[in-house]
């Protein structure tokens, strides 16, 4: 991407963690994130329109368009389906397949820890995850990205099992022509995933609108999600690190502070950003990243402790 004749921001991961990102009406800038190992670059162009794909998740599958232009797509995606569902965006990388990359999330859907770990780092070598949508039935979410010329796959992230089974549907999505760098859509919020070397962590605020527009990036070297989980009203952040302690240390464990299942953006590479627009339940939630690490193949939440209690309005 070409940065000539634009300015740029540079977002301090205070500001972000405390909620003080604000960016004013459409420009023509780039928004850098800084991070330890490289720079998420966020272009910024607001006041055009990205197109729109509709794709509604069933267990009879999805549909998608066979392509589009290069550019901002946004992906407005639901489900009827009180089930799982999750839409999950791959670039193969080149000399790899998707057969593959396929593997490799099945392996991170093994029995073994070891197994768990090595999907990750294959991942990382193997192919580009550009995020989704893990749905609900309450209503759609939107996230943006952007896609530059190439072939990228989808599929439902519930028909992944374990190594050995079916694969799942697959759709391909062909991008063509010169990239289009507008129609990024303006956010009132940003989410960090960050952290390294067996350390990871989201910068977030502690509240968000429960239909508002974030931006999430990932600045980090694995690839993580961002996906929010209901909790037993008056859960705390302590008490969600005793929780997780009590497991790692084989101690008794408490009670779950958990009280629903996940919805919220599916995972992303290293230096990948999207829009999510939201449309949750208003209520009390941990923002969580269950991706396994790289190392242990344990999730980062229990392994690194990637989650952060909020409250969305």
């Amino acid at each position: 991407m070409s940065k000539a004749g634009t300015r740029c921001l540079r977002l301090s991961a205070a500001m972000v963690a405390a909620g003080a990102l604000t960016l004013a009406a459409p420009a023509a800038a780039s928004t850098v994130v800084g991070a330890e190992h490289g720079n998420v670059v966020i272009p910024a162009s607001w006041g055009h329109k990205a197109p729109v794909i509709d794709v509604t998740m069933t267990n009879d599958g999805f549909a998608l368009p066979d392509s589009v232009h290069a550019g901002f797509i946004t992906f407005r995606v639901g489900s009827p389906d009180a089930t799982y569902h999750a839409l999950q965006g791959v670039a193969v990388t080149p000399g790899h397949t998707i057969d593959e990359v396929v593997a490799d999330f099945q392996m991170g859907l093994s029995d073994s820890r070891a197994e768990n770990a090595e999907g990750h780092r294959n991942l990382l070598r193997d192919a580009v995850l550009i995020g989704g949508v893990v749905t609900s039935d309450f209503a759609p979410m939107s996230f943006t990205i952007p896609l530059e010329a190439g072939t990228y796959y989808f599929f439902d992230q519930n028909e992944i099992g374990e190594p050995g089974s079916a694969p799942p549907r697959m759709h391909t999505l062909s991008v063509h022509g010169n990239m289009k760098w507008e129609g990024m859509p303006e956010f009132s919020a940003a989410i960090g995933m960050g952290g390294h070397d067996g350390m990871a962590m989201f910068e977030a605020p502690s509240s968000l609108d429960a239909d508002g527009t974030v931006l999430v990036y990932n600045n980090a070297d694995q690839i993580h999600e961002a996906v929010w989980r209901p909790v037993v009203p008056g859960t705390t952040q302590s008490y969600i690190d005793d929780y997780y302690r009590a497991i790692n240390q084989n101690l008794p464990r408490l009670p779950s502070p958990y009280a629903g299942p996940t919805r919220g953006l599916q995972a992303m590479s290293p230096g990948r950003f999207a829009v999510l627009q939201m449309d949750i339940p208003a209520g009390e939630y941990a923002l969580v990243c269950a991706v396994p690490d790289v190392v242990t193949g344990i999730a980062h939440t229990r392994n690194s402790g990637m989650y952060k209690v909020m409250t969305l309005t």
